[in-house]
């Protein structure tokens, strides 16, 4: 059994056995992805919505690199959900969407950098959703007066 959802810039197809066979237009730009699907192989993912500069992703491989976030240390999310050695596990998997274009290039190189230690994370520039279509997103420029504020 199959459900399939797609839109101009990405297919999901979603099995039964509980795999994610995805198929992306627009990756961020210098990424690995080729046309076989990205999560062969993993047996646990870990989505990044609205990822923001990558940070969820890094608490996932790097959590050494922040001794003090609760994710990690405290809540154990983590552990938790793909077990004691998650980040040196090759079948933990990370794919994060964020639209924002400010952070392209802070992910690419984040990308570049987790690959080459092995790890299997993979960021869109795109937005995600429960349909198809556009949507207008606001960035407040901090410099910029507001005079709500």
């Amino acid at each position: 059994m199959t459900s399939r959802v797609s839109d101009d810039d990405i297919s999901y197809q979603f099995f039964a056995a509980g795999t994610l066979a995805m198929r992306h237009e627009h990756p961020v730009p210098g990424s690995a992805l080729a046309s076989a699907r990205l999560l062969d192989g993993c047996r646990h993912v870990f989505l990044d919505v609205g990822s923001n500069r990558g940070v969820h992703v890094r608490f996932l491989y790097e959590p050494s690199a922040y001794p003090l976030s609760k994710y990690v240390h405290r809540w154990r999310i983590f552990e938790s959900h793909f077990g004691p050695k998650f980040p040196s596990d090759p079948t933990v998997c990370a794919v994060g969407f964020e639209p924002n274009p400010a952070h392209a290039e802070r992910l690419r190189h984040l990308g570049m950098r987790l690959r080459a230690l092995g790890k299997r994370a993979e960021w869109f520039l795109a937005a995600a959703g429960n349909a198809s279509g556009g949507v207008t997103m606001w960035h407040r420029n901090a410099d910029a007066t507001d005079a709500n504020s």
